[in-house]
Parts: structure tokens; sequence; C-alpha cells
């Protein structure tokens, strides 16, 4: 995939669909080499929050307020795939995707279901990061909510993980 077919995949599943009541616009874009592959990263600013796109080995979303850098992951951003799941109390699954042939319809089809998983609960979850209060609110239950769904994926790293986030 090229990076103008990747910035086309965004406004057509995100920007022109779900974010357009919310005044989206492309804040930052990059190209960059990768690992293996070339890496693509585009940044959209709402009037609630933002969110940051990504494609190199994998693709997906993440969602952090205004205030996030879109040059520092670290600062403030949520996976969107788990935000959603956060939100809904169900775990998010890309089995069904596991079905499809090459790299690229494998990430731009896991781009897709994330959309179509974020679009009933898009208001909700970006009223959730559209003050640093709202996001107080929510922060300890996410962490807990989290540390159980890692206890219930990978019961025998569980320990190990608890005390790496200390």
């Amino acid at each position: 995939m090229e990076f103008q077919d990747f910035i086309n995949l965004i406004r057509k599943e995100y920007v022109n669909l779900v974010l357009a009541p919310y005044s989206p616009q492309v804040a930052y874009s990059r190209e960059y080499s990768g690992h293996y592959h070339s890496g693509y990263e585009i940044g959209i600013k709402t009037k609630l929050c933002n969110f940051l796109f990504v494609w190199e080995e994998g693709g997906g979303g993440m969602v952090g307020p205004l205030t996030s850098s879109f040059r520092n992951t670290q600062d403030g951003w949520y996976s969107l795939d788990r935000i959603i799941s956060f939100v809904t109390q169900q775990p998010f699954s890309y089995s069904q995707l596991k079905q499809t042939l090459s790299r690229r319809e494998t990430i731009m089809n896991s781009i897709r279901q994330e959309r179509k998983e974020f679009e009933p609960v898009a208001e909700k979850i970006m009223l959730m990061f559209s003050s640093k209060r709202n996001i107080q609110k929510w922060q300890e239950m996410y962490s807990q909510y989290e540390d159980e769904q890692f206890k219930i994926r990978y019961p025998k790293y569980y320990d190990q993980y608890i005390k790496r986030k200390k």
C-alpha cells in the first residue's frame, strides 16, 4: 500500500464518515522506513480529541486528548480497539480477519473492523477524551479492566505482568 492509499483509507473510513460531525482535520502525516515495510502515520484533530492511525507491521488507531503529541505515542494515547473493548465491555476480536490473504488486506480489514466497532460508541469515547477531568474519571477503571483482560487471556503470565506494571 502506498502512503496516499493509506490517507484515502483513513479519510473514507473515519474522516468522511464517523468523525465528520466533529470537524476532523488532518493535522499530521508521516511516511517512514519501518523494520520490514514502509510505515505511515496520519494524525486527525477533532473538536473533542485526537486520533493517530498507523500502518506498518500492523495497522490501527489510537485516541488521545487534544494535548497528545502526534510525534510521541507515549503521550496520553490509548489503543482504539482497547478503548472500544473497555466502553462496550466486550473483548475486541480480530479473529475473522485471519481469513484474508495478504498483509495489505489484513491491515485494511483490521482498520475497517475497528471503525465498525468504533462507530456506535464514537461520541462516548470522544467525550471521554475531551478534558483532563473526563479522563481522570475513567483512567483507574480502565487500568483495572486491562488487568482483568490480561488475566483472562494470559493467566500464566499475569504475575509477571503485574510486577512489570509496578
